[in-house]
């Protein structure tokens, strides 16, 4: 199921209303059920500062490689910048990571914190 532009979560690969799907549905990551309690949880009830999510080893899925309440943006890049993945052919290398960061700014109109 390919979900609109607007959706937080969404089936790979992306397309919008107005495009079809050319490869077959075989070959398309979906998103664990996981990944979307775990954004549920950060966006909702603050229960994370950051999720790390990766695609599968069997490259079917998309799953989390790491939830914290680590507020360290510099703990967070590392972990993006270091991550790490087989190829389907054994070769390990950089890895393509997907990411949500709760951000916190102040107002410029001084009414707080976001």
């Amino acid at each position: 199921m390919v979900k609109s532009a607007n959706s937080p979560v969404f089936d790979l690969p992306f397309v919008t209303d107005r495009q079809k799907l050319t490869s077959p549905a075989s070959s398309r990551a979906t998103v664990s059920q996981e990944c979307i309690e775990a954004y549920n949880d950060l966006k909702l009830s603050k229960k994370y500062k950051y999720i790390i999510f990766k695609l599968s080893d069997d490259f079917k899925q998309i799953v989390i490689e790491d939830a914290s309440t680590d507020k360290d943006w510099e703990n967070f890049r590392e972990k993006l910048i270091n991550s790490t993945t087989k190829s389907k052919s054994g070769v390990v290398g950089k890895g393509c990571r997907y990411a949500v960061y709760d951000f916190e700014y102040n107002l410029a109109s001084g009414d707080g914190v976001r």
